[in-house]
């Protein structure tokens, strides 16, 4: 009796974890695929291969994204996904963080990011990071262009705060209507009036209006 009694206890602890693992999973934050054009491949944390990314599909964070020559991707974000980013062709990014706090690191290439307010909690952010530089916002239209050399940051809406990876307290804000690029080393090499065809970029590179 007492074999058959730690049996049912095992096989009951088992399902318990598997429920509460199951949950876990559900509740974790996604980035939905709204729009894609051309050759769009992910990988998953762990994976070996590349995969090809659907429209639809809705991918963890710790995803690497990589869109090809002639191509680009629109995913939805944050806690309810209401903001939208589109990575432009050959960029490399890695979905750090989907959830309440947007966190993209890009390798390289460009995106471009429409942002809605992720949370009223002051702690809530949108950061899109390279291995230089690292742009802060909340509730902003914006680019950011990693090139290697440098990354340059255009801001459509709102304010962006631009800063050196490793020094966070040397914050650069960048105006509406107005770029900036940061070197490699850290040190802001130039600011720049944005040109009236730049700052139409916003209105017509989504395909998914904002409310």
């Amino acid at each position: 009796m007492l074999k058959i009694a730690n049996k049912k206890n095992f096989v009951a602890a088992v399902i318990g974890l598997m429920v509460c693992t199951l949950a876990y999973s559900q509740e974790l934050p996604k980035a939905k695929v709204i729009e894609l054009t051309g050759q769009v491949r992910y990988k998953e944390p762990g994976d070996a291969d590349w995969k090809a990314v659907q429209k639809e599909m809705q991918l963890s964070q710790g995803t690497q994204i990589y869109v090809g020559p002639d191509s680009d991707c629109q995913l939805a974000l944050g806690k309810e996904q209401k903001s939208v980013t589109k990575i432009k062709q050959e960029t490399n990014v890695v979905l750090t963080s989907v959830g309440q706090d947007v966190h993209l690191d890009i390798k390289s290439g460009e995106i471009f990011s429409r942002i809605k307010k992720i949370d009223q909690a002051p702690a809530s952010k949108f950061r899109v990071a390279s291995p230089t530089a690292v742009a802060a916002v909340r509730g902003t239209a914006f680019s950011f262009t990693a090139e290697g050399i440098s990354d340059t940051v255009k801001t459509f809406e709102s304010t962006v705060g631009l800063s050196p990876v490793d020094a966070p307290d040397k914050e650069v804000l960048v105006e509406e209507g107005h770029g900036a690029v940061m070197g490699a080393n850290g040190q802001l090499e130039k600011q720049f009036d944005l040109p009236v065809e730049d700052m139409q970029v916003a209105s017509q590179v989504f395909i998914r209006a904002l409310s």
